[in-house]
């Protein structure tokens, strides 16, 4: 009977074995074919095949950046040479070059005018389906954009190309993801398929997310930092973040600053400055700091609020195109005597300014008048209220680096002629930034990002834009871009509105008790067939 017993527990022994072996061989054939499964669902639902638009779309912006930064340096070359031979044209020229680029914009392309950006924040509110999306990001938007920025450049505008190139690199974006909802099956599902909350489609996500994300590597690709793209995108543009987009966002933002590098090469705006002269005297710094960054911030207070005056001011005027004729005139009158008088400082992006006030050596051009920062200052004002299309990133940055210069001379030397200019202009620039746009992080990146210089400087620039901020809050109640975007007359921003309203419908806006990031989207047009 033992042996019997056994012989049994043997055989048994051999059963569970083979038991085990199976199960193991079952579940070793059984995992590739669930892992390509679920890799398949994955890709179905994942956001993969959109990612790779973004990416196609992020070296579309970065070739689009470094083309038209090329292309605004010899613009203004050019506008150099027709002022120094011929100064007394520029009573000619910009009046008249402001006016032709303003009728341009109200009759052909409409939408262009200003920086873009409070026009591109406008689209986070609209609804899914809004014709309005249409005079906001189209290839003919961008090709108004480009070409009228340049065009106001030659003439004589005090206007930048970064604040146009954050509307292009959207409007891009946007093109690439709906080529691919035409051309590919696998987008265009992703696109139809419905939120996890609320009714209507993905669409309007994601159209949001590509609107978000191109500006973000616009401004990658026009200053060359990355850092700057992202933190501009969250802190000035978008009131959403989720991990998806900020996947898709990083990997947009650093292909669009490799290629912009690849294609106009990596240079530093302020290469000129190399930090010894702050080495030498850091000790200093440590009272100049908070000076210059608090009277800085406040200046950039006062001018944010004159320029929404002077935007609601030329709100009048639209019912009279006689009005608004005499009124870009005007300002084009006033800004040819302001260059007049400043030798032609007055005119253009003010890069070459500010870059030899920060240089260390003479090497970049002769320095400014001490009063450069007051005539810059005007002028942008002026160029911003005629309506021609153009940023105001660059010579909000080159008045920040004249107050510097204003202060160095008339404040700091009173006191210790030993403390130098160069890291004056810096922090001075940076808290006027700040004070302009209320986007303390954002405009300590962008300035982090035009140095070739990461030394004891970097910390006081840090403290510098904080200060700013909070003493512009003292003035201007809201931040620049959110209360030109708010101050709309429908269906768009004040600065888009340069013509009486064409045969478009009002605009459909996102509720604001839903979520930014999975809104209840409404469709436009039945909202209009039913009103």
């Amino acid at each position: 009977a033992e042996d019997a017993t056994a012989v049994a527990g043997e055989g048994s022994g051999d059963g569970g074995g083979r038991s085990a072996c199976g199960k193991v061989l079952s579940h070793a054939a059984e995992f590739p074919r669930r892992c390509a499964a679920q890799q398949r669902e994955r890709l179905r639902t994942s956001h993969a095949t959109v990612g790779l638009l973004f990416l196609v779309g992020g070296l579309l912006i970065g070739a689009m950046a470094a083309g038209f930064g090329i292309a605004s340096e010899h613009v203004e070359e050019a506008r150099r040479e027709w002022f120094d031979a011929a100064p007394w044209a520029a009573w000619l020229v910009i009046p008249f070059g402001l006016t032709f680029t303003v009728l341009l914009t109200r009759t052909c392309f409409d939408g262009t005018a200003g920086s873009g950006i409070p026009l591109e924040m406008t689209a986070f509110i609209l609804a899914d389906g809004d014709p309005n999306l249409a005079r906001i990001f189209s290839a003919r938007i961008m090709v108004g954009k480009v070409a009228l920025t340049l065009l106001g450049q030659l003439c004589g505008a005090s206007s930048g190309r970064e604040g146009p190139t954050v509307q292009v690199a959207s409007s891009l974006l946007v093109l690439v993801l709906r080529c691919g909802e035409r051309l590919l099956p696998s987008v265009r599902r992703l696109l139809d398929a419905p939120p996890r909350h609320g009714s209507g489609t993905m669409r309007g996500v994601y159209l949001r997310d590509a609107a978000l994300i191109g500006g973000a590597a616009g401004v990658s690709g026009a200053f060359n930092t990355p850092l700057g793209g992202i933190i501009f995108a969250i802190e000035e543009m978008g009131g959403r973040f989720t991990k998806t987009l900020g996947q898709m966002m990083v990997v947009a933002v650093a292909v669009s600053g490799a290629a912009a590098i690849v294609l106009g090469g990596y240079h530093a705006t302020f290469e000129g400055y190399d930090g010894v002269a702050f080495e030498d005297d850091i000790l200093h710094m440590f009272w100049v700091t908070p000076v210059v960054s608090l009277f800085a911030g406040l200046l950039g207070g006062v001018w944010s609020l004159l320029l929404l005056y002077g935007v609601h001011i030329k709100l009048l005027l639209r019912g009279s195109v006689s009005a608004t004729y005499a009124w870009v005139a005007g300002c084009g009158l006033l800004l040819a005597a302001a260059g007049y008088w400043d030798d032609g400082h007055a005119w253009g992006s003010g890069f070459d300014e500010a870059k030899a006030l920060v240089a260390t050596d003479d090497t970049l051009g002769p320095v400014p008048p001490v009063h450069y920062f007051a005539v810059k200052g005007v002028a942008t004002l002026l160029t911003y209220w005629s309506g021609v299309p153009g940023g105001i990133f660059a010579p909000t940055i080159s008045v920040g680096t004249g107050i510097g210069h204003w202060f160095h001379d008339k404040v700091i030397l009173q006191i210790n002629s030993e403390i130098p200019r160069q890291p004056t202009c810096l922090l001075a620039a940076t808290a006027y930034f700040a004070g302009v746009t209320q986007s303390p992080i954002s405009a300590f990146a962008v300035m982090l990002g035009m140095l070739d210089y990461h030394g004891g400087l970097v910390p006081a620039m840090l403290v510098s834009a904080v200060l700013g901020w909070l003493s512009a809050q003292l003035l201007a109640p809201r931040p620049l871009y959110p209360a030109l975007s708010d101050a709309r007359i429908p269906p768009l921003p004040p600065e888009s509105c340069q013509r009486e309203l064409r045969a478009l419908p009002p605009p459909v806006y996102v509720s604001k008790t839903d979520t930014a990031r999975h809104a209840d989207f409404v469709e436009a047009s039945k909202t209009i067939a039913v009103s």
